[in-house]
This record gives structure tokens, C-alpha cells and sequence, in this order.
């Protein structure tokens, strides 16, 4: 797993630098120039701002193209347990009740998302003196993350009298975790693990309209379009018993969703001029989507009674999606500009692989299959990249 530390921090200190102008420079204004933020800025010029053009003396391109770096970490919500320790401790005094134990072993906490790098291409068209069109593109990105727990912890729970005691007390979601009892074939486990793989790819097509403001350091545009993403997961569950002997039991359940959304969306861009060659950028689109979502299961246990069983499920339902952006930009020529800053993109009504996760033994061996799709995700991270202008 990579990590990514400070992508922002040549931004940071490239953005100190454009804010501290000396005092001198302010003094040696010329007739009909203003100052903003610290810089020099023609009125007539700042007012003719373009799709992530600066408003510098220079001439707005016709073409324009961007290329980011784009660090993404996943942040899903909730959390699911699927390994509990359970333990019995014998009453002390005669006549008392034993108490149970149950300890979280295992679930979705134990799963880090860390940032994963992928690319972001924004290319441009200008129509006209306010309009332009925008294709986006940015992917593809997948995430990994394994956890898995032993347990020898000798018990004689659901065995004869006397019987010797038998390694494994791990409790699966399959009895909500031995409650009130342990089932031989699903639980007493001395090995549980859990897998979730997950990809994600964006593509936008937008109209931009540059809006006419009064002569300053603020300027706005707005965009009109369309989106396409595509997220899959696959979540996949493995335990092991020694019970029922002699063959023991292996339960393994793998879950893939798939989630086609295509929808409409609208935007606004907000440039702040800190001076004249730089600039900040604010961003915001939301877009109401329709998910194809989708679900397979397959169902495999193995030892004294054999299992192999799949189920599936799938809707169409509405969802709704956020995108963030805040960038620094610095303009270093006609031709090429700067950008760094960080993204948030946040997505409601997804199927995700472990909320898909079926622990109805009964409904996994014969269906039919369930869909859930009120899963929620937040992608989140920082950007860095450059702008090109022909």
C-alpha cells in the first residue's frame, strides 16, 4: 500500500510567496489599475475571465487542456462485524448463572482504505467569447485491504460430557455470533477472514458559461452536463472449524456488486485572484444519477455436508453524488499553469460488497437473492497538476 504525504506542500508554500508582495509594488500603481489582494490587476481584463484561464494580460486559448495527479482514499460508512470471540466463564458460587463473553475480533474496522494514486484529464474547447465545452476523465482506481484472526482457545461447548475440549471459539454472523448457542458447521471457528476489493472511474461532459461580473478579484462560471461512474466491489468471507470431526468445516461467501450511474449535473466554478498570475479556485458539483445496482453470491462450505449455491439481485434506483474542489493556481507562462488543492466526492445509495453480505444460511443455500443499496461513500484527497493553454 503507498501513502502519500504533503502532496499539497509546494502549493503551500508557493501560495505564501504569491501573497507576500512587497510594499513597493503597491506604491508604483498605475492610473487605472487596481489593486487585489496584495497584487496588480487590470479592471478590463479581470472581468473576461475564461474556463481555468487566468485573467491575465495574456490571450484567452481557444483550447485548454489539464492534467492532475489525483490521491484518493475511501472512507465507506458504518461498520460490520463477521469474528467474535466467545468465551464462558463458570459461576463461582454453586447455583449461579455462567457468563458469557463476546469480544469483536474482526470486521470492517480492521479494513484501512488508504490513499491510492490515479489521473484526472480535463479537456477544453472555448465557444465563443463566455462558453465552452469540457470533457473529464479520471480513474481508474482500485483498493485492496485483507484482515484476517486465529483463535485456539479450547472449549467444550455444545460437546458431550466429558468430552475432551476442541480449539476454536470464534462465532460467525451466521448465528449472530452464538447467540443464544454455537452451531457446529458455522461456528467454533479457529481461523475467519475477510476481503474487500474495490475500483472506481469517472467520466464528465460539461457546458461552461462564464458569468459577467463587475471589474474585482471575483469571478464565476457555471456548467450544465452530464456523468458517468462506475464503482465495483467484491467482498469475500473465509472461516475454518475443526468441528464437526473429523473432516472440520471451511464456510467461504464471496459477494460482487456492480454500480452503473449515469445521470445529470450542475456546477459552479469561484475564482478568488489573490494576484494577477494566481488564483483560487472553488468548485462544487452535484449530479442526480440513476445506479444499475447489482449483487452475485456464491455460497461454498465444505466437510460433512457439502454446500455450493449462487444468488443474485439487482435494481435501478436514484442516488446522488457531491464533488468538491479547492486548488491554488499559479499562471507560470501563456501556455502552462500550475494547480494543487483537494478533492471530496461523496456518493449516496450505492450497493457495497459487505453490506451485500447475506448471513441468512437459508436465503445463501436457496435464495433468493437481496439487494442493499443504501451504502454511502466518501472520496477524499489532494491534487496536483498542470493546466496547458494553445
Amino acid at each position: 500500500m503507498r501513502y502519500v504525504k504533503h502532496p499539497g506542500l509546494g502549493a503551500f508554500i508557493c501560495l505564501l510567496g504569491a501573497v507576500a508582495i512587497p510594499a513597493q509594488r503597491a506604491a508604483a500603481q498605475m492610473p487605472g489599475e487596481a489593486v487585489l489582494g496584495g497584487g496588480l490587476c487590470r479592471p478590463e481584463v479581470a472581468a473576461n475571465v475564461r474556463p481555468y484561464v487566468s485573467q491575465s494580460k495574456h490571450p484567452s486559448p481557444r483550447l485548454y487542456a489539464m492534467a492532475d495527479g489525483l490521491f484518493l482514499m475511501r472512507d465507506p460508512d458504518g461498520r460490520r462485524n463477521f469474528a467474535v470471540l466467545k468465551t464462558i466463564e463458570e459461576p463461582v458460587e454453586e447455583g449461579g448463572e455462567p457468563t458469557v463473553n463476546r469480544t469483536t475480533m474482526l470486521g470492517t474496522q480492521h479494513l484501512d482504505f488508504n490513499f491510492q494514486e490515479g489521473a484526472r484529464v480535463l479537456l477544453g474547447l472555448r465557444l465563443g467569447e463566455n462558453f465552452g465545452v469540457e470533457s473529464v476523465f479520471f480513474g481508474s482506481y482500485d483498493w485492496t485491504e485483507s484482515a484476517a484472526v486465529g483463535d485456539n482457545t479450547l472449549t467444550s461447548e455444545g460437546l458431550p460430557d466429558g468430552a475432551d475440549p476442541i480449539a476454536g471459539s470464534l462465532a460467525s454472523p451466521f448465528t449472530n455470533f452464538g447467540d443464544p448457542d454455537q452451531v457446529e458447521g458455522l461456528d467454533f471457528n479457529n481461523f475467519a477472514s475477510i476481503r474487500d476489493y474495490s475500483t472506481f472511474w469517472n467520466i464528465e461532459w460539461n457546458l461552461r458559461h462564464t458569468l459577467r461580473m463587475p471589474p474585482g478579484p471575483l469571478q464565476a462560471s457555471v456548467l450544465v452536463g452530464g456523468r458517468y461512474a462506475r464503482i465495483t466491489e467484491q467482498f469475500d468471507y473465509f472461516t475454518r472449524s475443526l468441528r464437526p470431526e473429523p473432516t472440520g468445516t471451511v464456510n467461504q461467501v464471496r459477494t460482487r456488486v456492480d454500480n452503473d450511474m449515469i445521470g445529470a449535473q450542475l456546477g459552479a466554478l469561484i475564482e478568488y485572484r489573490l494576484r494577477e498570475e494566481c488564483w483560487l479556485d472553488f468548485e462544487i458539483k452535484g449530479a442526480l444519477m440513476k445506479n444499475y445496482a447489482s449483487q452475485a453470491t456464491r455460497y461454498v462450505r465444505t466437510g460433512e455436508m457439502d454446500i455450493d449455491s449462487l444468488t443474485s439481485a439487482d435494481n435501478d434506483v436514484a442516488i446522488i453524488l457531491g464533488d468538491l474542489s479547492l486548488s491554488f493556481v499559479y499562471q507560470f507562462s501563456p501556455a502552462m499553469t500550475f494547480r494543487a488543492g483537494y478533492n471530496a466526492i461523496w456518493i449516496d445509495g450505492l450497493a457495497l460488497g459487505y453490506r451485500n453480505f447475506n448471513s441468512d444460511v437459508g436465503l445463501l443455500e436457496t435464495g433468493p437473492g437481496q439487494l442493499d443499496h443504501e451504502g454511502k461513500v466518501v472520496y477524499h484527497g489532494p491534487h496536483i497538476g498542470l493546466i496547458f493553454a494553445w
